[in-house]
Formats: structure tokens, sequence, C-alpha cells
């Protein structure tokens, strides 16, 4: 917080009424002068805004605490890539009020009363849940930042509330000019039951008979009616794609894939990627138990190589080819049979024999850090993949399959799928909006 009539912060605590500079302490301060959108859901307003650039006067920083401070001198600064870790960056924020009256008012939401926080009471076991701390000041619903979308320019966004097919769903329709690139670009994600941002979707159920799908749409498991077979699920649309997962080090970053029920291959499989690589190493596609006779890894070793290997069964393969750091590069393991090959942007660059081929319920994890299983022989690795605007995947694989890419607004660059049959989608990352 910040006491009017200077730029000090003090804590909250200290502070009183009009002692607060509601500009400098509130997200007010990252406001971009460009024009804004105001959009109703029927129940609360939301104020869509521009955020101004990193490095603006005005910009507020992460620090260690996960608290947030304009004092670039700090020492507990959180730095990425050698730079403060900004709140938003040209980003899109969103704020919800409330009309009371006939007076806009923020949202109020419950916390702990002593930790102030809304997941985590303070130490003791007395904190209680409220609307106000223990000092009575309210609890306001914090600003949004979508984070899964570019950098804007000049306030080149705009924000629509669209109905859908199934009664109680709508989703919200996001436009943005996104200037590096020079192209409108458009996502679309689901509005959750207290009127946010749903970028993960409803899984919606239905029949596992193709005479009886259109007639059977259902958001939860069940039976069907005209098949007495359970609902199967409603598979993800695979044509889009627009943004790729980043992985870095320091911390815990996976995505786990939903595989485990995909049936074994008649012949073969394919397990690709798009890869930008920023750094040497890393494990771009793995299983849990790499050493598994059907498990395997798939990744980048120190010379920027892609490799595949499985240590504990024998075999192994390194492409002959490097990777350009930097720049999106199109991987592939090949599984004909006890054969495996490796592609490297269509092109082969190594083939060896296997002993148990992997199979496409073996990709199990996206980007995992560390060593599965100590025997494996592979080493602890993390995976770092780039993020930003991804080639669209090839018409064909080298098996025949057709290419595949993730539901948006966020796209996993890997898929895996059996020999000739059609690409069927993983489970997706769903960090892609973020609390101030």
């Amino acid at each position: 917080m910040v006491k009017a009539g200077g730029t000090a912060e003090v804590r909250p605590q200290d502070l009183y009424g009009a002692e607060t500079d509601p500009f400098l302490s509130t997200t007010a301060r990252l406001t971009a002068a460009v024009p804004i959108q105001v959009v109703s859901d029927g129940r609360y307003i939301l104020v869509f805004r521009q955020s101004i650039a990193a490095g603006r006067a005005d910009m507020v920083y992460r620090t260690k605490g996960n608290a947030l401070t304009g004092d670039t001198s700090r020492t507990d600064l959180v730095t990425v890539g050698g730079a403060k870790a900004a709140a938003a960056d040209a980003s899109l924020l969103c704020d919800r009020y409330a009309l009371v009256g006939s007076a806009l008012k923020p949202v109020v939401e419950a916390r702990y009363q002593r930790s102030r926080s809304r997941f985590t009471p303070a130490a003791g076991g007395n904190d209680t849940l409220g609307t106000r701390d223990m000092d009575g000041k309210q609890f306001y619903e914090p600003t949004t930042r979508l984070s899964f979308l570019p950098r804007l320019t000049d306030g080149g966004f705009a924000v629509l509330l669209l109905p859908t097919e199934v009664e109680g769903v709508s989703r919200r329709q996001l436009f943005v000019n996104n200037a590096a690139e020079k192209r409108i670009e458009s996502f679309n994600c689901e509005r959750t039951d207290d009127g946010l941002f749903d970028v993960a979707g409803t899984q919606l159920w239905t029949s596992p008979d193709p005479r009886f799908r259109k007639s059977v749409l259902e958001r939860e498991p069940g039976t069907d009616p005209n098949t007495g077979r359970p609902l199967v699920p409603v598979p993800a649309t695979t044509d889009r794609a627009g943004t790729a997962l980043r992985f870095t080090t320091g911390a815990p970053s996976e995505v786990r894939i939903g595989t485990d029920a995909l049936p074994a291959p008649s012949g073969g499989a394919t397990f690709e990627a798009w890869v930008k690589a920023d750094a040497p190493g890393g494990t771009v596609l793995a299983s849990q138990d790499d050493a598994a006779a059907t498990g395997f890894r798939l990744g980048l070793n120190g010379q920027y190589q892609p490799y595949a290997a499985n240590g504990p069964r024998g075999w192994g393969l390194t492409s002959k080819l490097a990777l350009t750091p930097g720049v999106f590069a199109h991987v592939a393991l090949v599984i004909d049979g006890n054969e495996a090959a490796l592609y490297v942007d269509g092109v082969e660059t190594a083939r060896t024999t296997v002993t148990t081929a992997p199979v496409p319920a073996s990709a199990q994890f996206l980007g995992r850090q560390g060593t599965w299983n100590a025997a494996s022989g592979l080493g602890a690795t993390s995976t770092r993949c780039g993020s930003g605007t991804a080639p669209a995947p090839p018409p064909t694989s080298p098996t025949g399959a057709a290419g595949c890419s993730a539901p948006s607004p966020v796209w996993s660059p890997t898929c895996a799928w059996t020999k000739g049959a059609a690409a069927r989608p993983p489970t997706w990352s769903t960090a892609a909006v973020t609390p101030l």
C-alpha cells in the first residue's frame, strides 16, 4: 500500500481511511491510456483494460514472498531470465463490479480474516472466513490478468459473451490485435459458474454409439438411455493452435496427458511434438516409469540433439541433426513393429531396433522435470519449450496419421495416436488466468 502524498510503501494495517493513495495502492496504476471496454453478463459489470508495459514507472513487480511492490531497489524481487517479473506487461486486465442501487461497487469476496488469504488460514487454527479482515477492512476480488492472451497494442481487443447449445453454459469470445505477428487472433473460453474464465472448459458426455451421439449430451458421466452402456467423453476439437506451453527450471513443471485409455496399436505408433528449445537438454515426452517394458523418454541432449531411449531395455537412438536454439522444429518418434526411428522436420535422423515397442498409452507426461526411475540411466533433465505462436502441424506424420493440435486457448506441442487412426487429444494445461 502507498500512503497518500508520496510514493513510500507501508503495511496495510498502518494506514487508515483517507491515508491510502487510491491510485498507487491499487491496480489502477497499471492502466494504459487507451480505450477500455465494459461488458455486462446480467449479474456483474466487467471492465476490461490494457495494462502498461513492463518497465513503466507505475509498474509493480513480484517479490519472493508472493507480494507486489513498486520499489525496484528491493533485493527480494523475482527475476525471470535476468529481468524483474512484472505483474503485467501490456496485458488484458479484468475487474468486476456489482450495481448496488445507482452505484457500481467492487465485488466482495470471502477470505480468512487473520491471514487475509482466500486459501490458507493463519497458524493457530482460530482463523475464520469472512468478508472483512480483523481490522474491519473489506475484502475485494482481485484484478484478473488474462495471461493466455498475447501482448496488446493501443487497446486493440474486443470481448463478447456468447450463448451455446448447452443450457446454462456460455462462452467468452476475445479478439486481440497481435501487432508482433501482424494479425488479429481469436480466443474462446467458457464462462465459469461465478462468471469468470474457465480455460479448461466443461467435459461433456455422449452415447458410445455414433447413431445416438447427436441426441445425447450430458454434463456428467452416466448411462446411455439408448444402449444401456456408459457414456463416453465428447472429444475435444483438434483444429486449433496459436500458443505453446513453456516449461522452466526451478519448480515442478509438467502436464499429465490423458492417454491411459488409448487402445493398443495395430502395427505402430507415432509420438510427435513441435519444440523450441531455449537451452540444451530437457524431456519432451515420457512415461511415468520410463524403465517399464513399453516405457520411453523423448527429449533433447546437451547438444540440442533429439533422442529417445529406454535404458534398462537396452535401446536408444540419437538424432544426427541438432535443433537450432530458439527455432520451432517438428520432432517425431515413429514406432513400426520392432523398429524405432527419429524424424526432425520430416527427415529421418536415426533408426534402431527396440526389444519392446512403446505404445500410445506410454506417453504420460509432457515436460516433467527430473528422473522417473533412477535405474533408467537417462539422467535428470527439464524441458524448456518456447512460448509464442507455434507452426501448424504437418498434414501427415511419417506414418500417415493426420496432424494434431490442441483446443484453444492453450496449445500443447505434442500428441500421440495409433498408426492409421485419428489423433486423440490429451488433457490440456489450465494455468492461463492469473489473479494479481
